[in-house]
């Protein structure tokens, strides 16, 4: 099925569902509120296709860009959890591995920065380990371990 069909098919399936949930709530509420009734029958099938078309309109973003995202606000936790995965999918993938090793990088980092040693030799040694052998960087996690263990 192309993906134009899959859309289709996506949007009348909504289409169906939300006129059936539109149909029970007329017939539980037409008689005792027969106004609120018919203002939820307009209003279940327009906000769901506008749900929809907002997921077309607004896909998800792929894993990279948004743990790229979460790297640059700080979130390296949520960036690795995000990564891990795909790179234990995915481990001759140099753009997955480099993504993740700058998180772990950057986590190590702030922890060395707080004077939490033994989490930062953990992450900058999964940076290490995770760093592509072409990795321009390499370098520089291996100078700041060598920093971090003579404290």
């Amino acid at each position: 099925m192309l993906e134009n069909d899959q859309t289709l098919l996506a949007l009348i399936l909504v289409a169906v569902l939300s006129g059936i949930t539109g149909l029970i709530v007329n017939t539980r509420l037409g008689k005792t509120r027969p106004k609120t009734a018919i203002i939820l029958m307009l209003a279940i099938p327009t906000l769901t296709l506008g749900l929809f078309t907002a997921s077309l309109i607004n896909p998800p973003l792929p894993p990279l860009e948004k743990a790229g995202i979460h790297i640059q606000r700080g979130h390296f936790d949520e960036a690795i959890a995000l990564l891990t995965p795909h790179h234990e999918k995915e481990q001759d993938n140099n753009d997955i591995a480099l993504q993740l090793a700058t998180a772990y990088f950057a986590r190590g980092l702030l922890h060395a920065e707080n004077d939490k040693k033994n989490e930062a030799l953990q992450d900058l040694n999964a940076a290490r380990s995770i760093t592509p052998p072409d990795a321009p960087y390499l370098d520089d996690i291996q100078h700041f371990i060598e920093i971090i263990e003579k404290k």
